[in-house]
């Protein structure tokens, strides 16, 4: 599993942005589950960003407790 936290800036290059996308592509190609975090997601103290994270880790096998 791949986190990534993207930030506005790359959105508002279009060469940075086409480089992420193939990157994006490329982890996902590796099988790798890839989760990306934006700004919204870390409001409410990270919650929602905790959520994403830990269902791609529930997706990948993991157990929470054991």
């Amino acid at each position: 599993m791949a986190v990534e936290y993207d930030g506005r800036v790359h959105a508002e290059d279009p060469r940075q942005f086409a480089r992420d996308a193939d990157r994006w592509a490329a982890i996902r190609d590796a099988g790798w589950d890839h989760v990306r975090i934006l700004s919204h997601h870390l409001r409410d103290g990270g919650a929602p960003a905790v959520v994403m994270v830990r269902s791609a880790l529930i997706r990948a096998g993991w157990r929470p407790g054991l």
